[in-house]
């Protein structure tokens, strides 16, 4: 009666087989391999993952040094304490905005601009560009920690290089005066 069937319905189960992987009476084919060339589109995705895919492992890499840091070794190669290597990655996090263990070139350009460097374009990605000695599109803590030495030697020659030269002495000098803070002080400053 009403509108309700009363007879079974049945419902064709979902398969998600590709059909051409069936013989012609319905049987799976065993070792079935369906060739097809790829699209153009398919290229494409291909390609940008890839990339993608490349550049979230190289990021996550450096992370994962960065966290894992070996303050020993730092010490040893460049002659810096353990609390001036800590003052020191503290400062790189802060410059490292995204948090991915590496100094892009965007938040490069950002730190110079908050710190009121007028440099083109094009100057910042030659000094960027140098600084980068692996080629890797961003500088990470074993570069920076170069950075910084060869900026503490041209600060302790009397040579200025800069804005750069400013900001790492602004940085580290900053990141001493925040590690002599108790938390509360550091929380009544807004560092936290």
């Amino acid at each position: 009666m009403g509108i309700a069937p009363s007879f079974p319905l049945q419902l064709v189960p979902i398969n998600y087989s590709n059909p051409s992987s069936f013989t012609s009476t319905g049987e799976h084919q065993e070792n079935f391999e369906l060739h097809t060339e790829e699209t153009v589109f398919e290229k494409i995705t291909k390609k940008f993952f890839v990339t993608m895919v490349d550049e979230r492992e190289r990021m996550i890499e450096a992370k994962r040094k960065l966290q894992s840091m070996d303050y020993e070794s730092y010490t040893k190669k460049y002659g810096w304490s353990e609390s001036e290597i800590a003052d020191i990655s503290a400062q790189f996090c802060t410059f490292d905005q995204n948090q991915d263990g590496v100094i892009d070139f965007h938040e490069l350009c950002k730190a110079l601009d908050e710190l009121g460097d007028h440099t083109s374009k094009e100057e910042r990605r030659a000094y960027f560009d140098s600084v980068d000695d692996d080629n890797s599109g961003g500088i990470e803590f074993d570069e920076y920690l170069q950075l910084v030495r060869e900026v503490m030697r041209h600060q302790r020659e009397g040579q200025a290089s800069g804005k750069l030269d400013d900001l790492c002495a602004h940085g580290t000098e900053r990141a001493i005066k925040i590690r002599k803070l108790s938390v509360l002080q550091q929380m009544e400053s807004g560092v936290f």
